[in-house]
């Protein structure tokens, strides 16, 4: 045997050592570089598919393909830190005993018996090698100071700019509070508007986390059932349009009697200002003409909200 043979088995043996004691098992493997210098991919058992690796990525890489193989140091260092990451991914979920895991809680004693961070963790699905989903999902809601209320106002680029959370991640996030926005405000046939708590339920779910003004319309028959809702308009910080006319037109072309106004203060703010107090006489003198009522005027801001109706302003 070739001396350079016999070197390139006994490093493969420290490697395979390194990493779990024996290179029988594939744990550890020598490769051979373009240029002939040895190099070392280490991949512990169960590293691509528990928290240490989550996400799919290698848990260690190669030595450059430039390196000698005589640094048969180096390749030892690499094996230990692999050994290091396979010890860490013991303490990963799947480790876990399965009464223990999030999920399997979830389908044995349902959702209440989960944390927030165990349930976002089951959203995230996977976290990085540094965390499990877990870690991450205590992470992301510390970055919002464990509320969820303002965990829904992150944008994607918050989202994004957590370390482990990328564009997937976010987008699953930020879908899941978005459905259940929708869940809070969905129209059902004949649903009837009798106050504006009533109105308040139908849309301020869409508008209290928005950082910009929105203004919306709910179109009513005579019976003031719902006919229809939809967003009118969509501006600024601190304004958004209300044409009186389009607003108008729209109602007579779904054939309504009654429309309520609804839009958004992102300052949490609830009292009309000047413009909002005369675009509502406005409104309702457009409306009157037309034989339409407007039933309302509501103004969101974060949990509450103003009625004109209620306030004696229509």
């Amino acid at each position: 045997m070739k001396k350079r043979d016999k070197f390139h088995i006994q490093v493969g043996m420290s490697a395979g050592t390194a990493a779990d004691g024996t290179a029988a098992d594939g744990t550890a493997a020598v490769g051979t570089a373009a240029d002939g210098a040895a190099t070392a991919c280490i991949a512990p058992s169960g590293i691509a598919t528990d928290g240490a690796a989550e996400d799919g990525t290698t848990a260690a890489g190669t030595t450059p393909a430039g390196a000698t193989a005589g640094t048969a140091v180096s390749i030892v260092d690499s094996a230990a830190a692999a050994s290091t990451i396979g010890k860490r991914s013991a303490h990963t979920i799947k480790k876990w005993a399965k009464e223990e895991m999030p999920r399997e809680r979830f389908v044995s004693k349902g959702a209440e018996s989960l944390s927030n961070a165990e349930l976002l963790a089951i959203i995230l699905r996977c976290g990085t090698r540094e965390k499990n989903a877990i870690e991450l999902a205590r992470e992301i809601l510390e970055r919002s100071q464990d509320s969820l209320q303002q965990l829904r106002r992150f944008s994607l680029e918050e989202f994004s700019s957590i370390k482990g959370v990328g564009i997937g991640k976010a987008l699953s996030i930020m879908a899941a509070f978005e459905l259940s926005r929708r869940a809070e405000t969905e129209v059902y046939d004949g649903l009837q508007i009798l106050s504006s708590s009533d109105a308040a339920r139908v849309i301020a779910p869409l508008l209290r986390d928005l950082q910009h003004e929105e203004c919306w319309v709910i179109y009513l028959n005579r019976a003031n059932r719902v006919i229809a809702k939809e967003r009118h308009s969509s501006g600024g910080v601190a304004a958004t349009v209300m044409d009186a006319k389009l607003i108008v037109r729209r109602a007579l072309a779904k054939l309504a009697s009654g429309l309520i106004i609804i839009h958004n203060h992102p300052s949490g703010n609830r009292l009309p200002g000047s413009e909002d107090k005369q675009m509502t006489r406005r409104l309702s003198k457009a409306a009157e003409v037309c034989d339409l009522v407007l039933v309302d005027h509501l103004i969101v801001a974060g949990n509450t909200y103003y009625s004109f109706r209620d306030e004696g302003g229509i």
